[in-house]
């Protein structure tokens, strides 16, 4: 433990070394604040800072600063803003024990900070944090490795479970020891792991795909046997790479077709588009798709106060499809345009039937994709529907996550203020669901928050879901935004949700997703029923 010494009171200072050396600490006496700046510029760390004059705002550093004072009533004891006040009545083994303690909890706290995110055995960042980290920033001359391994799945089943840890430590480190110094390593679960390289030119992307391939050919000892491994890997080399999570997805894709062909080697960019991708565009054609509604409600559920628009997709090759499954293959061949379009027409054809029954006012949220809006045909859509009269765009609630709203703000902000000065409002969806970038948040022009199913799905019955649905819900209230708790299915959650101070509602427990037949009769009726109370 690395101690320093600000001590005017001689007595208490030669106390201190004493004990510092009778505990073997190491110890370092500063006559001034600028020693001590200048022992933190040196990079040279400590644990504690022990004085007994506190009157000044100390440097910032990573250590716990101890006022040592000789007041010895118990009140006056603890935290006292950032210092811990500690008695020179003491005796040597209680302050010994209370310096030790404070130095554990400063560890502890700074070691465990954001433990969440990292994979406790490798230490790893779980792959949604590595590309949040790497979302805003431009990936220059650089290459995501999608790393697979081999029949990962039946090693750790065959595997105790200090045997699984230990081989999955085993084969974090023989992955770190190919890779160069800039590279950024992340873990999708024990048997992937995503690699980004920036500053790296095509050759040597190559290159550093073939070293790895090649490193993880030599035995491994797992739980003392040698145990031999192939991995299959997905490269995607680029140029200039602006959207991260995008150019990952591809190289997860080729990792996927070197796993089918077989393992053990390597796939550098997509293949051939799969049939589904090749089906989309003849799909909006042959009226295959078709839209379901789910209402959205007053908590209490008195009162039905909007829907979401959700697609589908009935094929006779592919059955029954929710957005899920087809609509990340939309993007990724460019036909994403083409659906979004006809979702949003249809949404607007069928609230046009709905305006005899709306007694107040009412919202119709519509999730858009991001590519939407880069070449201004989202705006030139809706004003056409408007000039119609299909379409009130002061209704439309268009929903996208956090990451594709601001990519939209970073390459298509004029469209957005198009849409806002038509009137049409913009709701940030899955909150929670993924990490919350909160100054990013800060910036956004969004009309309404809903709160992930994921999060509202614990609501009652975690405290952590609870606090973060808390300070989700103070948010909205703050910035009077309007705020949706989506996937509420039972009473518990309603009633936790309504105690936080949430007022609309979306889930099975108020209503189902309906055709629109089906939900221009529930809205009628309820119109029905509001008119017979007046």
């Amino acid at each position: 433990m690395n101690i320093c010494l600000r001590l005017k009171d001689e007595r208490q200072r030669e106390r201190l070394l004493a004990l510092c050396e009778a505990m073997d600490w190491r110890c370092a006496t500063l006559a001034s604040l600028a020693e001590l700046d200048l022992l933190q510029s040196s990079s040279v760390s400590f644990d504690l800072l022990i004085s007994d004059d506190f009157g000044y705002a100390l440097p910032p550093g990573d250590y716990v600063p101890v006022a040592l004072t000789s007041d010895s009533d118990p009140a006056n004891g603890g935290l006292d803003g950032h210092w811990l006040k500690l008695s020179t009545n003491m005796t040597d083994d209680e302050l010994a024990e209370q310096l030790r303690t404070a130095v554990n909890v400063q560890r502890l706290a700074r070691d465990l900070n954001g433990a969440d995110d990292l994979e406790p055995t490798t230490r790893l960042p779980f792959e949604e944090i590595l590309l949040e980290r790497w979302r805003r920033r431009r990936l220059d001359g650089g290459a995501i490795l999608a790393v697979h391994i081999d029949h990962g799945d039946h090693l750790y089943a065959n595997l105790d479970p200090i045997a699984a840890t230990e081989a999955l430590a085993g084969i974090a480190r023989r992955l770190l020891s190919q890779l160069p110094r800039q590279a950024d390593v992340g873990i999708r679960d024990a048997a992937n792991f995503i690699v980004i390289v920036p500053k790296l030119d095509r050759a040597s992307s190559h290159s550093l795909s073939e070293s790895i391939l090649t490193g993880f050919r030599d035995a491994f000892d797992i739980a003392g046997n040698n145990v031999f491994l192939t991995v299959s890997i997905g490269c995607i080399w680029q140029r200039s790479v602006a959207r991260v999570r995008e150019v990952a997805e591809q190289a997860w894709l080729a990792q996927s077709a070197a796993t089918d062909a077989g393992g053990n080697r390597i796939r550098r960019g997509v293949q051939t588009p799969e049939p589904m991708q090749q089906r989309i565009p003849q799909a909006v054609e042959a009226d295959e798709f078709s839209i379901v509604l789910q209402g959205q409600w007053s908590i209490d559920g008195s009162e039905l106060v909007g829907a979401e628009a959700l697609v589908r997709w009935h094929g006779m090759d592919v059955g029954e499809l929710r957005p899920s499954h087809f609509i990340p293959a939309a993007e990724r061949t460019g036909t994403i345009n083409r659906v979004g379009d006809w979702v949003l027409e249809q949404a607007g054809r069928h609230a046009s039937t709905w305006f005899e029954q709306r007694l107040s006012a009412f919202h119709l949220g519509v999730n858009v994709s991001a590519q939407q809006f880069f070449d201004g045909s989202l705006s030139r859509r809706i004003r056409a529907l408007q000039e119609q009269k299909w379409l009130d765009p002061t209704m439309l609630e268009l929903e996208l996550s956090q990451a594709a709203l601001a990519s939209v703000l970073d390459n298509a902000r004029d469209e957005v203020y198009i849409l806002k000065d038509l009137g049409v409002r913009l709701c940030l969806d899955q909150l929670g669901g993924s990490l919350i970038d909160t100054a990013d948040l800060l910036r956004m022009p969004v009309d309404t928050l809903k709160i992930d199913r994921s999060v509202v799905g614990n609501i009652g019955a975690s405290a952590t879901a609870n606090a973060l649905a808390d300070q989700v819900i103070k948010l909205a209230h703050r910035y009077d935004l309007r705020l949706i708790a989506v996937g509420v299915e039972t009473e518990m959650q309603r009633d936790s949700l309504r105690a936080l101070g949430c007022e609309v509602a979306q889930g099975y427990l108020y209503s189902h997703p309906q055709s629109p037949q089906q939900f221009l009769e529930s809205l009628s009726a309820r119109g029905d029923e509001k008119l017979a109370q007046r």
